[in-house]
């Protein structure tokens, strides 16, 4: 998946499917560096043939992209790279906020939201306290110092009720 190279910004495709709904257009490409609002995560920014995308998001496993002018081919993309390093690091903020409560306080994560003003994690706790949360803060400022490799994965042997699930590795 190309977006899953958080460098990988510029793209040249080729329209595969145009569909029109309330006079905006709905571009399905042959590939895509578009990452589409899904797991809390908000969309990529950015332009394609240099006009804004208005929204991007997945339908039926496909990445449909939203545009307000007819565009043709060759196409080129281009992801806003500052919004995509903000979405990046939140995210994966979150996967280690998750990971040190689920570890150190046996807390599963219900559900998050990266959004573009302020993020949310609700956690399942019976009780969360300074103390929880600064040692939390402490263990996870260790650990993004330490600038561990991130890695992704999707397993095959994962059952999920989302069309994917991918696994984020932080460290070895």
């Amino acid at each position: 998946r190309l977006y899953d190279n958080m460098n990988k910004t510029i793209l040249e495709t080729e329209i595969k499917e145009i569909n029109i709904k309330d006079n905006l257009f709905h571009y399905e490409f042959k590939n895509t560096v578009f990452y589409a609002k899904s797991g809390g995560m908000e969309s990529d920014i950015g332009y394609i043939n240099g006009i804004k995308v208005l929204e991007v998001y997945k339908m039926d496993n496909k990445v449909i992209h939203v545009l307000d002018k007819k565009i043709s081919n060759p196409v080129l993309m281009e992801v806003d790279y500052k919004t995509r390093l903000e979405h990046a690091s939140v995210h994966t903020a979150h996967h280690l906020i998750s990971a040190l409560f689920q570890n150190n306080y046996n807390a599963e994560t219900r559900s998050f939201n990266a959004g573009y003003e302020f993020s949310t994690l609700e956690l399942e706790l019976e009780e969360l306290n300074d103390e929880m949360i600064a040692n939390i803060n402490l263990e996870a400022n260790k650990l993004i110092r330490e600038d561990l490799k991130i890695k992704i994965e999707y397993p095959t042997d994962i059952k999920s009720k989302y069309s994917e699930t991918r696994a984020v590795i932080i460290g070895d």
